[in-house]
């Protein structure tokens, strides 16, 4: 998910906490997978994980076009064993005031029916720096409802 901030400034010490909030929140945004001995596929939810966010200035469109890129495309972004399913970069170009934020999800642990709840918190995060209140659900009440599903 790639989006140019052109209101206002970004802080990146709230967008830091913003994401925290979510992380805490959402329990998949958190959860580790990982093969055991016995080569069963195991998950485990972790009590927290500081979110990775990198900030890169870039001086041209063509960095900035690489950069999009390999965040599209670079599975090595990800490591799904240590929790880190979900990172956000900041672009910041030299040549505009403007910040461009780009949210990639491994696919294990976010779809298109997330972004509407994503983006509904993170707002709500950035703009009240207010504690999210906790999900009715869990992941393990989705994974069962799957389940049932023939």
């Amino acid at each position: 998910l790639v989006y140019q901030v052109t209101r206002t400034s970004l802080s990146i010490e709230r967008l830091r906490h913003s994401l925290s909030a979510l992380i805490h929140k959402h329990k998949i945004l958190r959860t580790r997978l990982f093969f055991t001995n016995d080569h069963a596929l195991q998950q485990e939810i972790l009590d927290d994980i500081t979110p990775l966010l990198v900030t890169t200035t870039i001086s041209s469109d063509d960095e900035m076009a690489r950069i999009l890129y390999d965040e599209e495309t670079n599975p090595r972004l990800f490591d799904v064993s240590a929790g880190h399913v979900f990172r956000c970069h900041i672009l910041r170009p030299v040549s505009s005031p403007h910040d461009v934020i780009v949210f990639n999800f491994h696919h294990v642990a976010f779809d298109g029916a997330s972004i509407e709840i994503f983006f509904r918190d993170l707002v709500q995060a950035y703009a009240t720096d207010a504690p999210l209140a906790p999900c009715s659900l869990d992941y393990i009440d989705y994974a069962m409802h799957e389940k049932e599903m023939d």
